[in-house]
């Protein structure tokens, strides 16, 4: 159901993102592929930029009861049309 809302407000997003614009996504790693397939549609697999991952809290290895704790979360970096994303960051090669 979520990935339904998702992909029609990434439709919208991606028409009103400017031609070198670019969209970053939080998205804890639970829902990540899935999210991921679905920008690879809306925005192109080309104009994937980067999965970034980092940890969210100081929590880590195993919780309470034995259980392995989820800490990572990510960010999903796409552009939009074919400008360089270091032209986009206004970075040298």
């Amino acid at each position: 159901m979520w990935l339904d809302m998702m992909y029609k407000r990434l439709i919208i997003l991606q028409k009103l993102l400017s031609e070198g614009g670019s969209v970053w996504i939080n998205i804890d790693n639970t829902e990540a592929h899935y999210l991921k397939v679905i920008c690879d549609e809306v925005f192109g697999r080309a104009n994937f930029v980067s999965d970034i991952t980092y940890e969210k809290s100081n929590v880590s290895g195993l919780g309470q009861g034995g259980a392995l704790v989820n800490t990572g979360e990510k960010i999903l970096v796409y552009k939009k049309g074919s400008t360089e994303f270091n032209e986009v960051l206004g970075t040298e090669k």
